[in-house]
């Protein structure tokens, strides 16, 4: 079998190339599963799902390009996911400690216009939502939890980042800095930032991936 980068995906339709996300099919959970068919042995409905990557811009969107150009992106990838009879996109809202909606907690992403705290124009989030609600796919919000920043230097965050207000609820590991989860009022912060988009948006699910928790590094840097 050929290799299929995360960026693109032959589609059934036409032939056509369009850009796309990897896409993971979920074991059915019996918390998820719809037992009503006969045999309770047998789910009648699968969770199958699309992670969207937006960090870096690994699946979406292109950092730094139009509002029209992001929205076609993004659109071009629910209409993969409903091709494929796929049900859910599961896609990163706060890949680091900042935000694809207006947030009272963190700054604007970089990952939509190439500039971290940068209005957008529009909320993405938002959007998101409605674009996967329009095609019947639900959609689930991804978090990453204490990933604070990509790089060592606090002053390259935004203005007003909570890392650069509370230094002392951060440690440098592996060229990142990190939220220490052990401090009760970075616990708090943490879940406040997330479940602002759980409350004020209609997010199917919540997902709490990549932790960025320290382990052992392959380069052996100490653990902190």
């Amino acid at each position: 079998m050929s290799h299929l980068s995360r960026r693109t995906l032959l589609t059934a339709t036409g032939g056509a190339l369009v850009s796309s996300s990897f896409i993971a099919t979920v074991g059915t959970s019996a918390a998820l599963a719809d037992t009503s068919g006969s045999d309770d042995s047998t789910p009648v409905r699968q969770l199958r799902g699309m992670w969207i990557a937006t960090v870096w811009g690994i699946d979406w969107p292109t950092v730094g390009a139009s509002i029209e150009q992001q929205k076609q992106e993004y659109e071009a990838l629910l209409d993969a996911a409903v091709e494929m009879n796929l049900n859910a996109v599961v896609s990163q809202v706060r890949p680091v400690a900042d935000a694809f909606w207006p947030s009272p907690y963190e700054p604007w992403s970089q990952f939509i216009t190439g500039e971290q705290g940068k209005d957008p124009g529009y909320d993405v989030l938002a959007w998101q939502i409605e674009q996967a609600h329009k095609r019947n796919l639900e959609f689930h919000a991804w978090f990453n939890p204490y990933r604070a920043a990509i790089n060592p230097d606090p002053e390259l965050l935004a203005e007003g980042h909570p890392v650069r207000e509370h230094p002392e609820w951060t440690f440098t590991f592996n060229n990142q800095i990190l939220y220490n989860p052990g401090i009760p009022e970075v616990q708090e912060f943490i879940r406040d930032a997330m479940m602002h988009a759980v409350e004020n948006y209609d997010v199917d699910a919540m997902h709490w991936d990549d932790y960025f928790y320290p382990y052992p590094s392959a380069d052996g840097i100490p653990l902190p």
